[in-house]
């Protein structure tokens, strides 16, 4: 813990009783023990060292007695920021900003005990809000009433007034800022000349983009919001800074997250921007754009110099074709016994259904295999398992091209895979950097037994 040394008004913390201003003349005098034992209380001018710690300042207040206390008893504390609503007002608290409500923690209630002539109770702020008002001083207020067992308060001295200086506390080092973190210059190129930055679902091509909190996480959860401009978009193709060609996106047509929640101690969040590739193949020749910007974070500052991202999307560059049907013969190492066309042959593993299925021996292993009248480029590929036995799914397999047919090269291989759910797809890419005329896929263990099963397996072709 830091130890802050007190300072006056002007400096950290400034604490002051408030003076009645039609009080009667009995209660601006010296506190004096009233009849029958009670004592008079008074809010300090006195202030505790002001202790950072982690996630939140503290500090202790001193209630002050007219004498003694002769019996135990106990006093409210009460919310009195119209107190420094009225003070900034009349021009007595100047360049000050007065902290909500709820954004300042004491107790409801404090026990006095017997024999003393003052007490202490704690105040506590969130680093947070001091974060969000740095560079400002800060005011709070608490007032003390009904103290129990016929004690009094007096009047005139019934209020702290806290005033707070957050340079006095952070340095402009200390605060924790929020920022968009997936581009370079306010811009993010998708895809990226050094490395791929989406990812390719059954919903579409998927961006994900980065909100990073710097410094030590303070611990407490919070959320901030992501909101669209698509006017930027069309400023920045009329004055040059964009390509001619950049088509803004149009609401409706994609999906964004524009709410990122940080769980405890996290410090990066994603939002995804989903584009359908309906979309993308639509605008193959064109550029997509979006601009996004950080607003609303329930903590934390967001760095009002990286709060807004450009996302420039080049469709020719991320589109991607399922090729498995493209005049492809399909050939399989040990079929069905109905035949190819039966209800369970080799032919449903590629009829786009996933409700019918491909049946066949292992002996020892199986291969399903497409050949096609050119070489293409395949670097993907997804597997659907079938309705029922879950034994029957592919384990261990390799995924393998060929220019002839006869010397295969390996491209992909999985082991151990656990695909428990029914119709499931599943995708699997790979680097694939030459074209080949036959792919197949060969599956050389089960989850269990030798009877296998698979409803699809496709062939996606990638730039």
């Amino acid at each position: 813990m830091k130890m802050i040394k007190n300072k006056m008004l002007m400096g950290l913390v400034a604490l002051m009783a408030i003076l009645g201003t039609s009080c009667k003349e009995d209660q601006l005098e010296d506190f004096k023990t009233a009849a029958g034992g009670t004592v008079k209380l008074s809010a300090s001018t006195q202030v505790g060292a002001i202790v950072k710690e982690v996630g939140n300042v503290s500090m202790d207040l001193e209630v002050m007695l007219s004498s003694p206390s002769n019996n135990a008893f106990e006093i409210d504390l009460r919310d009195n920021q119209d107190t420094i609503k009225t003070l900034i007002a009349n021009g007595t608290l100047k360049d000050v900003a007065m902290l909500p409500t709820g954004t300042f923690n004491f107790p409801s209630v404090i026990s006095v005990p017997y024999g003393v002539n003052k007490t202490t109770f704690k105040v506590a702020l969130s680093i947070n809000i001091i974060e969000k008002n740095y560079g400002k001083k800060i005011a709070f207020a608490i007032k003390l009433a009904t103290p129990s067992k016929g004690n009094l308060v007096d009047n005139a001295k019934e209020t702290f007034i806290v005033v707070i200086d957050t340079k006095t506390i952070l340095s402009e080092t200390d605060i924790h800022y929020l920022t968009i973190e997936s581009g370079v210059d306010g811009r993010l190129l998708v895809p990226s000349a050094t490395a791929r930055n989406y990812n390719v679902t059954s919903a579409g091509i998927v961006i994900p983009i980065k909100v990073a909190l710097n410094g030590t996480s303070e611990g407490a959860a919070f959320s901030v919001k992501l909101s669209l401009n698509t006017d930027t978009i069309k400023t920045l193709v009329t004055n040059g800074l964009l390509p001619a060609n950049t088509v803004p996106l149009v609401a409706g047509t994609y999906s964004l997250d524009t709410l990122v929640r940080f769980p405890v101690n996290q410090k990066e969040g994603i939002f995804n921007l989903t584009l359908p590739m309906a979309l993308v193949d639509a605008n193959i020749t064109k550029r997509l754009a979006v601009s996004v910007t950080l607003s609303d974070a329930t903590r934390n500052l967001i760095d009002v110099n990286k709060d807004n991202l450009v996302i420039l999307i080049d469709p020719v560059n991320i589109s991607e074709k399922d090729i498995t049907n493209d005049n492809s013969v399909l050939s399989v190492s040990t079929e069905n016994g109905a035949g190819p066309n039966g209800v369970e042959g080799s032919l449903k593993v590629i009829d786009r259904n996933p409700s019918t299925k491909y049946l066949a021996d292992m002996r020892p292993n199986i291969w399903i295999q497409l050949k096609y009248p050119t070489a293409v480029n395949v670097k993907a590929y997804t597997l659907t398992t079938g309705d029922d036995a879950q034994d029957r799914d592919p384990k261990d397999w390799q995924f393998e091209g060929s220019n002839d047919g006869a010397n295969w090269v390996i491209l992909d291989k999985r082991t151990g895979i656990n695909t428990p759910n029914r119709k499931e797809m599943r995708r699997y890419e790979f680097s694939n950097a030459n074209n080949y005329t036959h792919y197949r896929i060969n599956i050389t263990a089960l989850r269990n037994g030798t009877v296998f099963q698979l409803s699809e397996f496709r062939l996606i072709k990638m730039p």
